[in-house]
């Protein structure tokens, strides 16, 4: 259960962008490039801070 809400609270922050834009603009395809730039900038910041945790861990684990 605790997944299926955090998932549905993922999806939810992540749709308001997109949602956003096109209320704004009312055009879904500036709403889709709204939305694959966010996702292209959440990648950058997320998947460096995942590969050091996982460096970190790998450490962790052979010590």
């Amino acid at each position: 259960m605790t997944f299926l809400k955090t998932a549905g609270v993922i999806l939810a922050l992540i749709l308001i962008i997109p949602l956003a834009v096109w209320a704004g603009s009312g055009s879904r395809s500036h709403a889709w490039f709204a939305l694959k730039q966010y996702a292209v900038a959440m990648g950058v910041i997320v998947v460096p801070v995942l590969a050091l945790v996982g460096i970190v861990l790998a450490l962790e684990f052979m010590s």
